[in-house]
Parts: structure tokens; C-alpha cells; sequence
């Protein structure tokens, strides 16, 4: 007999338990009263582990095997792998902070017609992309500044700071016509 078993685990042949590789031969007294003799040939399949390295932005959320994380650290999951034996899966979760809050004021007053250019004046250093946007989602321009903007009616806009990393904030300005 040819058998192969998860390494952990044991084979039993007339209640002899084996549980490392091998060939093994083992007399058996039959209900008959006659002997015979087993012979085993017996495989080891290793259990196998893997490593994932994640990296999110915070406020968002990495999900491992139906289980939401936010939080930095080392997460472990056992899973059967596609022989059928234990495997171990190790995340190692990391978490980027968000861009710092630009300086734009809360409000902003013009005379209806008038055209204005908006910068922030204080930034995060590690931003890498600017968006600016309407009150619908509109991209408005790319850039540090919003140039040359005339709103008919009051409204908001508002400007998404992009890191290096990929991590964004959102900030706005209530422009009051």
C-alpha cells in the first residue's frame, strides 16, 4: 500500500499509527486466525506557509480571508492548502497616515463675476498631486492652484491632496457669491 499523509498526521494499519516517511512491514493476525503482512510505503507531504506584505492608507481597510483590517500588524490565517494539508498564511499589514490638512479657509467671499485664484499656502511636503474639484465631483484643474475660477452662485470646492504614497485628503471651501 502507497499512502500519502500531511505531515502532522498519522496512518493507522490494524491499530499501528505511523506517522513518519518510509516502507514498513507489519504482520496482522486476521479474525481467521491466519497472519498476513501489510506492506506501506508512506509519504510526507510538508505543510507550507506563506507571506503577504500590505500596505493601506489610513482610514481604509485590507481584507484577509473575510475579515476587515485597519489596524498595523502581523495578522496569521490557517487555511488548507490544495493537497489537503494545514498551511499558514502570515500578513504583515502596514498603515500610511493621510496627507497633512492644507490651510485653505472655510469660506471665501467674492462679488459675483469676480475671478480668483486659490492656492493653499501650507501643504504637506510629500504630496504629489493636487485636485481640485466642484461641488459635483467635476475636475476642476490639476495643480497647487485653482486659477482663474469665476463661480456664478455660491459654492463648494474642494481640494485632494495625493501623497507619494497613493493616500489622500480631501479638504474644502465654501466660495460665497
Amino acid at each position: 500500500v502507497s499512502v500519502e499523509i500531511c505531515e502532522g498526521s498519522d496512518f493507522e494499519v490494524g491499530g499501528y499509527s505511523f506517522a513518519e516517511a518510509g516502507y514498513y512491514e507489519q504482520a496482522l493476525l486476521a479474525s481467521n486466525g491466519c497472519d498476513s503482512i501489510v506492506q506501506l510505503s508512506l509519504d510526507l507531504i510538508p505543510n507550507s506557509s506563506s507571506q503577504l506584505d500590505f500596505t493601506i492608507c489610513e482610514g481604509d481597510a485590507y481584507e484577509f480571508y473575510g475579515q476587515a483590517y485597519t489596524e498595523e500588524g502581523t495578522y496569521l490565517q490557517s487555511i488548507v492548502n490544495q493537497m489537503g494539508c494545514d498551511s499558514l498564511v502570515e500578513l504583515t499589514l502596514s498603515v500610511n497616515s493621510l496627507p497633512e490638512r492644507s490651510d485653505l479657509p472655510e469660506q471665501l467671499e467674492i462679488n459675483l463675476g469676480e475671478a480668483i485664484d486659490i492656492s493653499p499656502t501650507i501643504y504637506d511636503l510629500s504630496a504629489t498631486d493636487f485636485y481640485w474639484y466642484d461641488n459635483a465631483s467635476n475636475l476642476l484643474e490639476q495643480g497647487v492652484t485653482l486659477a482663474d475660477f469665476r463661480p456664478f452662485e455660491t459654492t463648494t470646492i474642494f481640494l485632494e491632496t495625493v501623497d507619494e504614497f497613493g493616500c489622500s485628503r480631501l479638504d474644502s471651501l465654501e466660495v460665497i457669491v
